[in-house]
């Protein structure tokens, strides 16, 4: 307790207190308002499944195609592939 007492007589222990606390609400206000209407811009989400696995990964994708409640497009792998060495040969 008499460590307690001679570490709360430093100033910059309140100091490191209060900042401490302004980064803790500054952080939690930043972070909860990044999620405020998250569920109403839901019908612009879009999720890719990929598919390496062609015997079983047909089977897996069907039964997740039936299951979901939105529409479901299909790209070939070719094309995939095609645009993701487009990508690499343009990034600078």
């Amino acid at each position: 307790m008499k460590a307690l007492k001679q570490f709360f007589k430093i100033r910059e222990t309140y100091v490191g207190i209060a900042a401490t606390l302004a980064y803790q609400i500054i952080f939690f206000s930043v972070w909860l308002t990044a999620y405020d209407g998250v569920f109403e811009r839901t019908d612009q989400l879009k999720v890719a499944l990929v598919n390496e696995d062609a015997r079983l990964g047909e089977v897996v994708s069907k039964a997740i195609e039936e299951k979901v409640p939105f529409d479901s497009l299909y790209y070939s792998a070719t094309l995939v592939w095609c645009s993701i060495s487009l990508l690499r040969l343009h990034s600078w």
